[in-house]
């Protein structure tokens, strides 16, 4: 009687069923072949990819070195800050203006 076996009221062990067909040995399916077409597109997916994110890190790269470029430029002071708000206001053509001509002559 092993454990699995039930008894059937008279202490003996009830059977299991007989087997109706052979034993089945499943395997695992042979990997698909490798073609030489495949690897060569899996390479140069791959380089299009490492080109995308070498791409990519420049694009990003320039863009902060122009924005720390321009903000180091940009006025710190608050009365550069509240001149700036003057120098923005352009006067109409028919209005007098004011400028200042700087340069050498070198006659």
């Amino acid at each position: 009687m092993g454990r699995a076996a039930t008894l059937n009221g008279n202490g003996r062990a009830v059977l299991p069923p007989p087997v109706l067909e052979p034993m089945r040995r499943y395997r695992q399916p042979p990997p698909p072949s490798r073609s030489t077409g495949r690897l060569i597109g899996k390479v140069f997916g791959w380089i299009i990819l490492a080109l995308l994110v070498v791409a990519s890190g420049l694009a990003g790269g320039l863009y902060l070195y122009g924005h720390e470029s321009l903000s180091a430029v940009g006025p710190h002071s608050a009365p550069v800050k509240k001149a700036l708000g003057n120098l923005t206001s352009v006067s109409a053509p028919s209005e007098p203006a004011t400028a200042l001509v700087i340069g050498y002559d070198a006659r």
